[in-house]
């Protein structure tokens, strides 16, 4: 019961805390049930249990060969051969004698064993492994039947013997210190935890109202707080009990060996506790940091908690008092004993949790979607029950089979293995909570370059999965070092690892620095290319910096290329001489490529050519959608897409530089006014500064240059508007509309072809007669007039107002 209120606060019993209880008692009866069934035990006599008595060798040797008892003549005269210096010196001269005989007897000794060794090793081993099973095998059974034959003997001297009244005493005598020690040591750490438990509430609860990123970094500090505590209250009721044993031993050696076993696996068995409890607790734990919930905590806690209390009690207490007092045989069947039951206690664990943690890592699988981890995980769901199992199995026969040698090795393997385990999940989950999520770049560095942070956070996946990469190599390669699978220190110690190590480095560090400085030269190039405030970019601005974004992109890509061959060790003189090489025949093969280059160039260079000018090139005329340095994308009226290289480019036309002039030629009747049709033009074009569509792109007032032309059926006067580059074909066209509504009203003819008709003329000399029937003409309407520009100026592209 007092287990169960010093770790959690209840009292609830159960079958590991009541096998232990009776485990400690066990351990307090062994000194009393190995003196009755006749085994020899140091320091302790029955009869008088406060006087020590010599050593189990001393006492066997007086059982073999009894000598005369020691009075105190004997002692007076070695006092009187000590005082004598003639009778000190002889003594003196025979020990000196006999310990010069035992050294060389030792010596000869020593020479003979390293020989045989010698000899031993040098020969090849013939052992098979049907050998070492037989071997085995019969240890195995040899320690059987000892351990019956122990057993048999305590049976009889705690059931069968006269004095078994006698042993149960003495066992009570032994156990009541032992448990009062117990009792006051546990009770002393339950009441160190209770006052802990409401500052400790208070930081779980500081921890919980972090954010998502600074909850990971308070969950962490909170498990170091939780650990801190747990050690100091531990060490608190582990000193307490060391007071408080040697006060109830006093001068009893049984006492105080029992006493010292006790609190050794006092401490061992707290702090594997409070490991489980800083792995699975339900408040802030490792297990809740990766992402567990307290479902999965209790179900791992609980078995665990088992497992540290019936192996720690059991093989740290009652197994090594076994040995002590009873002997081997009896020890090493508890310890078959006790790991049999840790193993089917931990089988029977796995079996009862087998659909909650395959449902967890098919869950996690579907989460992880598709990919090597999320196979890893689906595989993982179908075989870990068996994995498990086999590991378990190995530990039980290492347990029982190799407990010297296999088990610790084992045992320092899977505990390192779990504390790097933990450490590379604990890095990937706080990496991923960091870069996860969206980074912010200061304001200051915003306003400067805007489009950086949208930079930073496309290459953050990349960094965030390149890191994981890098975890998971480092926690495999920690694994196969820890297992003796590979020995990574000495392969990285070599010179061979070394050089492989830095070149991996080296490389890491340059393709980092590519990446930012591309970073930083895009988030410039957008910057520049962005409108703020009063700067407003122009299309040469935008033509020449995405022309530099490209070409630049295109350099960084292949010197940060041949860096990195030449970081791992890659000789790049081969390679640039092949480049030279290739370089050359392409350009011999492909002259029409160069000359669109070079010629594409000069362009660029003497601002021909911008994004959205409207153009005419290679005889094509369109607004240029894409300038790049070989060629240049335009679309015309009708919506199709040119593609024109630059070499078949002889001239460039360009009608959005500067501004342009609106050019308007309106023929008359021979019959009309001059000077009337000039005022109409002038009306015309008064209403045309009052239309809120084209006004704001008239630069300057119309000029009329008079009659340019005198044709065969009409009298053309030109004017000409200056406009805004762009807008000419629009303006022109609300220019049309109006000079035919105002010459419509004042009756001025716009004159059109004509032509005569001739009907034939007959045999007879006379032309048929003409069926003509006369109708008054339809009243012309104002609003029509011509949707096309006059011949005068070039056809207008898509999307032109």
């Amino acid at each position: 019961m007092l287990f169960a209120l010093a770790r959690s606060g209840r009292a609830d019993f159960s079958l590991s805390k009541l096998f232990a209880i009776g485990l400690i008692l066990l351990g307090c009866a062994l000194p009393w049930s190995a003196h009755a069934a006749g085994f020899a035990l140091p320091g302790l006599s029955f009869a008088q249990a406060s006087k020590p008595a010599a050593s189990t060798s001393h006492a066997s040797a007086a059982q073999a060969n009894p000598s005369p008892t020691t009075t105190a003549e004997d002692y007076r005269a070695l006092e009187r051969m000590l005082q004598n210096p003639k009778a000190r010196a002889a003594l003196i001269a025979t020990l000196q004698k006999l310990a010069a005989e035992q050294t060389g007897t030792a010596k000869t000794a020593a020479q003979t064993t390293t020989k045989t060794a010698s000899k031993t090793a040098a020969a090849p081993s013939t052992h098979t492994l049907t050998d070492i099973l037989l071997g085995s095998i019969n240890a195995l059974t040899a320690q059987s039947v000892g351990a019956l034959n122990a057993l048999q003997s305590l049976r009889n001297s705690l059931v069968d013997s006269p004095q078994a009244t006698s042993h149960w005493r003495g066992i009570a005598h032994l156990a009541w210190p032992v448990a009062a020690l117990a009792l006051l040591m546990y009770a002393v750490l339950w009441g160190l935890r209770l006052p802990l438990r409401v500052p400790l509430g208070m930081l779980f609860n500081w921890a919980a109202r972090g954010s998502d990123r600074s909850r990971l970094l308070r969950g962490l500090l909170m498990v170091v707080i939780q650990g801190v505590a747990g050690v100091v209250v531990i060490g608190i009721a582990w000193s307490i009990g060391g007071v408080a044993a040697a006060w109830l031993s006093g001068s009893n050696a049984s006492l105080r060996i029992l006493f010292a076993a006790w609190l050794h696996a006092f401490l061992l068995v707290e702090g594997l506790h409070l490991v489980v409890l800083l792995l699975l607790s339900e408040r802030f734990s490792v297990s809740v940091l990766l992402g567990r919930g307290a479902r999965v905590t209790r179900r791992l806690r609980a078995p665990l908690t088992r497992l540290v209390m019936l192996l720690g009690y059991g093989l740290v207490f009652i197994v090594p008092m076994t040995a002590h007092w009873v002997g081997q045989p009896l020890a090493h069947a508890l310890i078959w004993l006790i790991g049999v039951l840790a193993y089917v206690d931990a089988v029977r664990a796995l079996l009862a949790r087998r659909e909650a943690f395959t449902q967890a890592l098919q869950a996690a699988a579907q989460r992880r979607g598709e990919g090597t981890m999320a196979w890893v995980l689906r595989v993982l769901a179908r075989v870990w029950l068996l994995l498990a199992v086999l590991y378990i199995t190995v530990l039980l026969g290492a347990l029982l089979l190799r407990p010297g040698d296999v088990l610790p090795f084992i045992a320092h393997a899977s505990v390192l293995s779990l504390v790097y385990i933990l450490l590379a999940l604990l890095i990937s989950k706080f990496m991923g909570q960091w870069l996860g999520a969206a980074l912010h770049v200061p304001a200051s560095v915003t306003r400067r370059l805007p489009s950086l942070e949208r930079r930073v956070n496309q290459l953050r996946p990349y960094v965030l999965a390149s890191a994981h990469t890098v975890i998971a190599v480092v926690l495999f390669a920690a694994l196969a070092e820890v297992w003796r699978i590979v020995n990574v220190l000495a392969w990285l110690g070599s010179p061979t690892g070394q050089l492989v190590l830095g070149r991996v480095i080296v490389a890491a560090v340059i393709a980092g620095v590519i990446l930012v400085i591309w970073a930083l030269v895009d988030s410039l190039v957008e910057a520049r290319l962005q409108a703020g405030g009063d700067r407003i970019p122009s299309a040469r601005a935008k033509t020449l910096l995405s022309l530099f974004r490209l070409v630049f992109g295109i350099v960084i890509a292949v010197i940060g290329s041949m860096m990195l061959l030449s970081a791992l060790g890659m000789n790049i003189g081969p390679l640039l001489a092949g480049a030279s090489v290739l370089g050359l025949a392409v350009g011999f093969g492909s002259q029409k490529l160069v000359q669109d280059i070079i010629n594409g160039v000069f362009i660029q260079v003497e601002n021909a050519i911008n994004v959205g000018d409207v153009v005419t090139a290679g005889n094509i005329t369109g607004t240029a959608e894409m300038v790049s340095i070989r060629s240049v994308r335009l679309r015309d009226v009708y919506g199709t897409y040119h593609i024109i290289p630059y070499s078949s480019v002889n001239e460039v036309s360009n009608f959005s530089h500067g501004f342009a002039n609106c050019i308007g030629v309106y023929g008359i009747a021979y019959r009309e006014d001059i000077d009337e049709a000039t005022q109409k033009l002038h009306e015309a074009f008064d209403d045309l500064m009052t239309d809120e569509a084209v006004k704001d792109n008239i630069l300057e007032p119309m000029v009329v240059h008079g009659v340019v032309a005198l044709n065969n059926s009409s009298v053309d006067i030109r004017v000409s508007i200056k406009v805004k580059p762009g807008t000419q074909w629009g303006v022109q066209r609300a220019m049309n509309r109006l000079v035919k509504i105002h010459f419509d009203r004042a009756g001025i003819e716009i004159p059109f072809p004509q032509q005569t008709v001739w009907f034939g003329e007959g045999k007879d000399g006379k032309a048929p007669a003409a069926a003509l029937r006369l109708e008054s003409p339809p009243a012309a309407s104002p609003d029509v007039s011509p949707d096309e520009p006059s011949n005068t100026n070039p056809p207008a592209p898509a999307g032109n107002a």
